[in-house]
């Protein structure tokens, strides 16, 4: 249902989708337990449904079902913080004073965007303090920002 806000020609009819859904009963590997016949089913009937769909999307919308697909799975085992992920999604809203670059290695340019960014809002706990140590000692984070797996480097403090 979500891919007919991408584009409006993005219409899958209840048919179709009931066709694929018994396909993937009939197909899914069969077990007595039913734990693992859930399982089974689950994952056979979401990358059944990913193939499919896959095949009608443009290209340059492929990536963005895979990406809506993963958020509802993870939604559904509640492995999303919906704070953060609003937060991911619209951004910092309300007036926001940006104080003084504390870095010299971040841009001047640079700066306003990373601040609202990861700065903006009070409203995420996962963030707390880290603009606090920034602010106090710049040069800590300096590694991360040179870094090209700036992911795999570990937070300061």
């Amino acid at each position: 249902m979500d891919l007919n806000t991408i584009d409006p020609m993005y219409q899958y009819s209840l048919q179709w989708f009931t066709n694929l859904f018994v396909m993937g009963v009939e197909n899914a590997p069969q077990s007595n337990i039913p734990e693992e016949r859930l399982t089974n089913l689950n994952d056979y009937f979401t990358y059944s449904l990913y193939e499919n769909v896959c095949r009608s999307l443009f290209e340059r919308h492929k990536l963005l079902f895979s990406f809506m697909l993963t958020i509802k799975i993870q939604q559904g085992k509640n492995e999303i913080n919906e704070t953060n992920f609003r937060y991911f999604l619209t951004g910092p809203s309300g007036d926001i004073t940006i104080p003084a670059n504390p870095t010299n290695y971040i841009s001047e340019n640079s700066w306003p965007d990373i601040y609202r960014q990861f700065f903006g809002s009070s409203q995420l706990p996962s963030l707390k303090g880290l603009l606090e140590h920034l602010m106090k000692r710049p040069d800590d984070f300096k590694s991360i920002f040179d870094s090209q797996n700036a992911h795999l480097e570990p937070l300061p403090g």
